[in-house]
This record gives C-alpha cells, sequence and structure tokens, in this order.
C-alpha cells in the first residue's frame, strides 16, 4: 500500500520529469517545479468564456493550477460536505456519538469507517483516534477543545487519509501533554495532532496546537494545507511532515524549539520537498524556519520568519586563511597587513607556494620574526616546522588556500531561515528572514526568479553549494526580483553566480558576492592548521543583469569577489569595498563585456550618497543611495552621477527603509563622475590592493628579494622591524596573537604587547 501511495503522489513529478529527460528538449524535475501550472492558458481560455467577472476568472485559474500540479486535489481544496455520518459531542470527561461509524469509551473516541464526523464541545483529557483501514475520514472541528495529557490529543492510526476541516468561524484548540504513556514503540504518536497516513487541513476557521511533548502537527506521511488560520506552538518541530508538505493558503503562526516546517523523506525518490503556493506564515524557530530534505519550492505568500533568536544572536566565527597569522597582526595568513607588512599594500604578486624554495627559507622573514608570536607559544609549533621541513603532504604549504572560513561548534544546531537538500526555487512571495545562520541555503542549486526580500543573516544572506540564479533570464528588469541584505557576513555565496535580472541591494560584513567553490573540507583537516580548510574548487561570477549595490564594511572586504573569471556582461552594479570587484589567482580575469560601474573604496556602510545611472539623454535609468567616497565609473550607453535629486520614477525595495532604489524619474543637479573604475586583481597573500603598493626606501617590488638599507660607509644595516614585519607607509601592523582552536584571531592576553 505504501508503495502505490509513492506511486500516485509522484506521477505529476516524477514520471514527467523522466520523460522529459528522455526528450530532446529536456527538463529536469526542478524545471518541472517552476512550472506548475503551465496547462493555466488552456485552463483560461475555457474559464473565459463562462466566466462573467475577472475575479471569478482569475480564482478558477488558481484553483485548477493547485488542482493540476498534482499536490491538491479538488477534496483538499472545497472543505464542503453533502452529509454528516456523526457528530460527536465533547462533554469533559465523556463524549456521545449521534450517528454511525464511531463510538465512545470514556474519554476516548474511536472512528472505525469512512465519513464524516463533525466535532463540537470540550475533552479535558481525552482523545480522537481514527482507525479505519483504507477509508478518507472528515474530522470537522467545530468549536471543539481537545486535550490528552498522555498522548496526541487527535491520532490517525490507520487510514487513507485524513481531512481535518476547520469550520467557518469556529475556534478549536488541540493539546497534549508533557509525557507520554507510548514513548518507545516505532510508531508511537510524537505530535499534538499525530497521523500514520496522508493529513489534510483546510476549512476557513482557526485551530491552535500546542505541542508539549515535541512536534505540533505531524504526519508519517504528507501534510496538506489549503486554508484555516492555524497557530502551532511546540517545544519540537512546528508542522512536520515525512513525504512532503504542500501549502496552498491559510494564515499559519509557529512558535517552535526547532524546526517551523519540515518534511523528512531522504529515501524514497521524489519525495522529502516543501511546496508553498500561497499563505501567510509567521514563523519563530530555535532551528531552522523551514527545512527541505529535498526541494523547497515557494510561488507566493508572505513570510516573517526568526531563526535562532535572529541575526544577533549569532554563534559563528569568522577567519581568513589559519589561526589568526603567521606571527603578528592582521588576519590576511601572513603576520601584519600583506606579507608582514613588507610591501606595504601590494598583494606580492602572483605568489604561490609551488614556486617556493624552502631551502633559504626563514621564518624570520615573517611579520614578528617568526610565525610562533615571539612568545613562547607553539602556535602552529614545531609540527609546522617540521611538516615544511619533511615530504608529509597534509603539512605542504602548497596546498593551503587562503579562502575565508566559518567555524561553528560541530553540535551546534542548524538555524537557517529557509534550507532544502537539493534545491530551492523561489518564483514569488514576500519574504522577510531574520536568521542566525544563513537566511536562505541550499545544499544544491539555488533559483531566486521572483519576490521582494529582507534578509538579516549572522552568515550569508543567500548561499547555494550549486548554482545560484537571480532572475530567470538576462534582462535589465528591477522589480521582478527585489532583494535587500540589511545584515550578514557575506551576502549572495554561491560556487556559480549568476545576476540575470532584479535588484540586489547588500549591506556586508565581508564580501558581498562571493562566488567559491566548495564546502569546508574537514577530511584534511590536521592539528598544525587549526581552521581547516576550503576546498580547492573555483567560482564563476556572472552580472547580466539588473542592478546590484554593495557596500562592504572596512576591511579586507571585497564588493563583489570571485575564486575564478567575473564576467561583466551587463547590467549594472555599484561595488564599494576595498577590492571593488576581485577575481581569483590562478590566472582568472574580470572580463568586462557591458556591465555599467560605479566603485568606491570607501570601506564603509555609512549610506549618505545618491549615485545614479542614466541615459544619454539625460533619463534615469536607476538611481540608489550608497557610501560617499571616491568614485569611479565604466559605464556602457550611460552615464555616471553622484549627488542630485531625483523625481518622479518608482520606487522598489520599499522595505530597504533609507535605502529605496528608483527605477526611471528625472535626475536634478547631478555631479557626473568621470573617473575611472577601480577593480581588484588576482588575490594575493597580503590582502593589499594590486598595483597599489607602497614600497619604502631601500626595498623593491615583491619578486622574493629585498635590498637592505645602507649607513653612511655603505654597509648593509638592518632597519628597526615592529612587530608584524617592514611596514608600509605609515602602517601599524594589528596585534596578531596566537590562533584561535578554529582560526579566529585572538588579542594577546597582555594588552600592552605590540
Amino acid at each position: 500500500m505504501k508503495n502505490l501511495k509513492i506511486t500516485k503522489k509522484t506521477l505529476a513529478f516524477i514520471t514527467s520529469a523522466v520523460m522529459c529527460t528522455m526528450s530532446s528538449a529536456g527538463c529536469s524535475a526542478s524545471d518541472l517545479m517552476k512550472k506548475t501550472g503551465d496547462t493555466s492558458s488552456s485552463v483560461a481560455s475555457e474559464s473565459s468564456e463562462t466566466s462573467s467577472t475577472a475575479d471569478t476568472l482569475s480564482n478558477t485559474i488558481k484553483e485548477e493550477k493547485k488542482e493540476d500540479n498534482g499536490l491538491f486535489s479538488a477534496r483538499d481544496l472545497d472543505p464542503s460536505y453533502d452529509e454528516l455520518t456523526a457528530t460527536i459531542t465533547l462533554d469533559g470527561d465523556s463524549a456521545k456519538v449521534d450517528g454511525n461509524g464511531a463510538k465512545s469509551e470514556g474519554s476516548v473516541v474511536t472512528i472505525t469507517e469512512e465519513g464524516v464526523y463533525r466535532i463540537t464541545g470540550s475533552l479535558d483529557d481525552g482523545q480522537i483516534v481514527v482507525d479505519a483501514d483504507k477509508a478518507k475520514v472528515q474530522l470537522v472541528l467545530d468549536n471543539a477543545d481537545i486535550t490528552c495529557s498522555d498522548s496526541s490529543a487527535i491520532y490517525e492510526k490507520d487510514s487513507d487519509k485524513i481531512f481535518i476541516t476547520l469550520a467557518e468561524g469556529s475556534k478549536n484548540t488541540v493539546s497534549d501533554g508533557k509525557t507520554y504513556a507510548d514513548s518507545e514503540s516505532e510508531d508511537a504518536p510524537t505530535a499534538a495532532i499525530f497521523s500514520q497516513d496522508s493529513l489534510t487541513i483546510n476549512g476557513s476557521g482557526s485551530l491552535t496546537v500546542n505541542g508539549s511533548y515535541k512536534n505540533g502537527i505531524q504526519s508519517k506521511d504528507d501534510i496538506v494545507i489549503t486554508g484555516g488560520n492555524i497557530t502551532v506552538e511546540s517545544t519540537g518541530d512546528g508542522i512536520k511532515g515525512k513525504d512532503y508538505i504542500a501549502v496552498a493558503d491559510g494564515e499559519i503562526t509557529i512558535n517552535a524549539g526547532e524546526d517551523g516546517i519540515k518534511s523528512t523523506n531522504a529515501t524514497d525518490e521524489g519525495m522529502g520537498f516543501v511546496y508553498i503556493e500561497g499563505g501567510k506564515f509567521d514563523i519563530t524557530a530555535g532551528n531552522d524556519g523551514i527545512q527541505a530534505e529535498t526541494v523547497l519550492t515557494i510561488n507566493d505568500g508572505t513570510f516573517e520568519i526568526t531563526t535562532g533568536g535572529g541575526y544577533e544572536k549569532s554563534t559563528k566565527t569568522h577567519s581568513d586563511s589559519f589561526g589568526g597569522g603567521f606571527g603578528g597582526g592582521h588576519h590576511d595568513m601572513f603576520g601584519g597587513e600583506d606579507f608582514g607588512g613588507m610591501f606595504g599594500e601590494d598583494e606580492f604578486g602572483d605568489f604561490s607556494f609551488d614556486d617556493f624554495d624552502f631551502e633559504d627559507f626563514s621564518f624570520d622573514d615573517f611579520g614578528g620574526g617568526s610565525p610562533f608570536d615571539g612568545n613562547d607559544q607553539d602556535d602552529f609549533g614545531d609540527n609546522f616546522r617540521s611538516g615544511i621541513n619533511s615530504d608529509s603532504e597534509p603539512n605542504n604549504l602548497a596546498n593551503m588556500t587562503t579562502e575565508d572560513t566559518t567555524s561553528t561548534d560541530e553540535t551546534s544546531d542548524s538555524t537557517k531561515g529557509l534550507k532544502a537538500g537539493t534545491s530551492i526555487i523561489i518564483n514569488g512571495g514576500t519574504l522577510t528572514i531574520d536568521s542566525s545562520d544563513d537566511s536562505i541555503h541550499s545544499n544544491g542549486d539555488a533559483d531566486i526568479f521572483g519576490g521582494i526580500f529582507t534578509l538579516r543573516s549572522g552568515d550569508d544572506g543567500i548561499h547555494s553549494e550549486g548554482t545560484l540564479n537571480i532572475g530567470e533570464k538576462a534582462e535589465n528588469t528591477f522589480d521582478n526580483v527585489q532583494i535587500y541584505i540589511a545584515e550578514c557576513y557575506e551576502g549572495i555565496e554561491g560556487v556559480t553566480i549568476n545576476q540575470n535580472s532584479g535588484t540586489v541591494y547588500i549591506i556586508s560584513g565581508d564580501d558581498g558576492y562571493n562566488a567559491a567553490g566548495g564546502a569546508l573540507d574537514t577530511t584534511t583537516e590536521n592539528s598544525n592548521f587549526r581552521g581547516g580548510m576550503m576546498s580547492t574548487s573555483t567560482g564563476t561570477l556572472n552580472i547580466n543583469g539588473g542592478l546590484a549595490v554593495v557596500n562592504s564594511a572596512n576591511g579586507d572586504h571585497d564588493a563583489f569577489d570571485s575564486n575564478g573569471d567575473v564576467n561583466l556582461n551587463g547590467g549594472y552594479i555599484c561595488a564599494n569595498g576595498q577590492e571593488p570587484i576581485d577575481c581569483g589567482d590562478s590566472g582568472n580575469t574580470i572580463n568586462y563585456n557591458g556591465t555599467s560601474i560605479i566603485t568606491l573604496t570607501a570601506g564603509n556602510t555609512d549610506l549618505t550618497q545618491r549615485y545614479s545611472f542614466a541615459d544619454e539623454e539625460g533619463n534615469v535609468i536607476v538611481s540608489f543611495m550608497s557610501a560617499n567616497g571616491s568614485a569611479g565609473q565604466n559605464c556602457t550607453d550611460c552615464k555616471a552621477y553622484s549627488d542630485g535629486t531625483v523625481s518622479g520614477g518608482k520606487e522598489i525595495l520599499a522595505q530597504a527603509e533609507n535605502y529605496n532604489v528608483t527605477v526611471g524619474g528625472t535626475l536634478k543637479d547631478g555631479k557626473e563622475i568621470t573617473a575611472e573604475a577601480e577593480t581588484g586583481g588576482t588575490m594575493g597573500f597580503g590582502g593589499g590592493r594590486k598595483n597599489k603598493g607602497n614600497f619604502d626606501a631601500g626595498m623593491t617590488p615583491p619578486d622574493g628579494e629585498r635590498e637592505l638599507p645602507t649607513d653612511e660607509n655603505g654597509e648593509a644595516v638592518m632597519p628597526e622591524i615592529p612587530n608584524g614585519g617592514f611596514g608600509g607607509e605609515n602602517m601599524t601592523p594589528p596585534q596578531g596573537g596566537r590562533g584561535g582552536p578554529r582560526g579566529e584571531r585572538q588579542t594577546p592576553a597582555d594588552d600592552t604587547a605590540e
């Protein structure tokens, strides 16, 4: 019977996906999820002939779409019924059954036959049990209050499917206790409303669920919600389905100790997804807000999601490279800024450890005199030194990378806003997410094709372990996708990032966009490198259309960063960071193919300056706020301006407070930006800007050697070296101290240390 159910459920997804994959046109399961309701054009044609109003036509198409996608049956969507099988009246510690198909024994009512059962009244400590093999059972809650102290208040033990219908105008409450009589058996219930089989909730009344034991609403099969005002308080998960959760409509409020909405099936092909067609969601979760084991699809809806206490409660620590660097100073790998401060702001060129001659290597060349911070603290210790002198592969410095790493306690819980195991597809909706971890996270691809987003994250705003698409196709449309990331460590992160259309506005503590390959590689981690290592695969950043504005905080941060190439093919960007645009260090390039650019190295997020792109006739294309700094531009068929005011036009990103973006309109008193845009280049080890280094007297560019200053007799002398190495002009290297256990930099206990 289980296999039959799976076959029926996946018919609209798996079979069609396989067939279209085999066809010459080709498509994937994700493509099919994006295009649910492609038959709407024929439905619209038929409906237009019979509908008297545009509203009727729209509603008809909407309902047909839901039925066509195979998830919402006609009965799921229609809470009405022809006649009652029985009425169950609850009365404190007893219940009365008028009709057939159910029986009452004290405070326990057991339903054994298919039918429609209206439930009203209050049960102080009892239970509604459905035990009707292969039957469809509809429970109409009409001002029902059901409490069970030691098990599920509503327990579907066996059936084909149950429907919980919330009668119009009714207020219903279902509660369980903190302990269950049966907590050991495999099929033991674990939620206030618990179903072994498919569960649908529909209607227009209200339902409050108090899950004191573990979960609020749970099914070992699937859960479908098409209406109602549902409030869930739970110590565990709020709404938990195994095969899938599908929501068409309704108002859902969840306060969960663990995940808010969750599907769990990771074994059956095509299962484990969450599909949301619409509705209103207010979710506060100790862990993830909405989690799909496989695919998470959102087509519409309004979402207010807070996870892990919000971004301010983030416990993540971030570090660049390893253990606070070698010796003193900056987190940019080697002690002090830019290879111990030896070469000012230069990146140390295209230096590679693969070409390093270790025979003449001296740790004294590094900032602080040695990589051991000069305080008899081992830090990397003699193991590091012996690792260099040996042929030990794990300790070979040629394997090092300088990727940012994110370290967390191994036992810490996931506290993401939206999370998917294989892919995330968002076609619309209004989403406000405040998360202590990533706001939107996919272990595979992420397609953000529509919607309005306000994100605050303790880590990444949007993170994909695969390809991340913003906008479905390349075009200069600014309002189809509106993403405002107000707080984050990094804004947009993925292996391949395609900005195709829409508007993205980021205020970040580190990189705004980061195209980087792979996740943290712990398989080769060893005790010598306490920060762990990132995989060495590269990423690609493609700006193809739309608008992207990044304001990165002060420090070694890039507005647009890629471990591989950066392809600027179209659209408009404003890049504010120490390196506005940066690419990888393995022969990668920044390729200009049509994007209009404003760059800043203001290095702050004090957004006080208006910038605008306007066409040759002076009409505003798009205008926005950014940091006040020395701006450069590289425009294609337009001009870039600072200052001025914009009248007319359309404001988007209205949720961005003072940072609204304006599309169209007229610019007055703007100042044309004539300087060329500044970018970055191949990544060096210091984090300084390429070709911007300052070299002290007696120093040469970074070719691996240095010349010492001489005295009046022409003899070489060693200059005084501050802790951190040879500083660049007016540079004082920050204190380095000992590398922390997870790679974070630690400040020396003695605050008088250099």
